[in-house]
């Protein structure tokens, strides 16, 4: 995963998760001793040893949260927004 600038109020989630590829119960890309997309349900992600940022996971979920530094929080709503990086325009 590679990410851009973050800008927002609950600190950086994603930051945990630069370098990783991406996961699914299919392709364990992981560094944990059990496959994290299939334990979080068949949820795709970014996982390093899971997720301390995960968007994917079933909605209502306590594994549908962000966590930074100290503070965790569960989701009610997220929204993810995609592009090229400017290297490969």
């Amino acid at each position: 995963m590679d990410i851009g600038l973050y800008e927002g109020t609950i600190g950086d989630g994603l930051l945990f998760h630069i370098g990783m590829g991406f996961s699914t119960i299919d392709q364990d890309n992981d560094y944990a001793d059990y496959n994290c997309a299939e334990y979080f349900y068949g949820a795709g992600w970014w996982y390093r040893v899971c997720c301390t940022a995960c968007l994917t996971n079933q909605y209502g979920s306590t594994y549908f949260m962000w966590s930074s530094d100290d503070s965790h929080y569960i989701l009610s709503k997220a929204q993810m927004m995609v592009r090229p990086s400017s290297s490969s325009m």
